[in-house]
């Protein structure tokens, strides 16, 4: 099948029965803005990543490379934010 047939949503779907969500420090797993990992008492890890795709969600000539990293960056804080966290740090690929 390809992803045009399916859509994120149902690329995620064919993932989810694929992971391991079963292991004790997951608390939520793939399908939200963030997975959860809770390996410390009382703390909790959030996990998140957005890819950008040039011509989708932006264009190169119209956008500077400055630019283009702090979307890369603020969209991946969004998640972070809607599950109530603090981000710490950043992991970016371009």
């Amino acid at each position: 099948m390809k992803f045009n047939e399916i859509g994120e949503f149902g690329f995620i779907e064919s993932i989810k029965k694929e992971c391991i969500a079963s292991l004790k420090d997951v608390i939520k797993g793939i399908g939200d803005d963030c997975a959860v990992f809770g390996p410390y008492s009382g703390r909790v890890l959030l996990f998140t990543t957005d890819m950008l795709v040039e011509d989708i969600h932006f264009l190169m000539d119209k956008i500077t490379p400055y630019q283009l990293g702090w979307k890369a960056i603020a969209v991946n804080l969004s998640d972070i934010a809607a599950m109530g966290g603090r981000p710490l740090f950043i992991l970016l690929s371009l």
